[in-house]
């Protein structure tokens, strides 16, 4: 038998981020399993990016529960670490 493996997506989420990507990502990940752990992550902002605002986040993280079934909201820490 096979030894089973953890497997999770994480999205670095931009204030960029467009709603026709993010749908297409969360197409790909319930295709193939909608039981797949879902992290968003805020971007640190740099070389253009802008970090999405808090409640952004959330909206995202509302319609990623739509779909799938386990979706986190998990903040950078290396920033708040100075390891960045």
């Amino acid at each position: 038998m096979a030894k089973q493996k953890d497997v999770y997506v994480k999205i670095v989420v931009s204030a960029e981020l467009t709603e026709e990507d993010f749908v297409k990502a969360l197409n790909i990940i319930k295709n193939v399993d909608e039981n797949i752990l879902l992290v968003l992550q805020p971007i640190t902002p740099m070389g253009g990016l802008h970090e999405a605002p808090p409640q952004k986040m959330l909206d995202w993280q509302s319609k990623a529960m739509q779909v799938l079934k386990n979706v986190r909201v998990i903040p950078q820490t290396h920033k708040m670490m100075n390891q960045l």
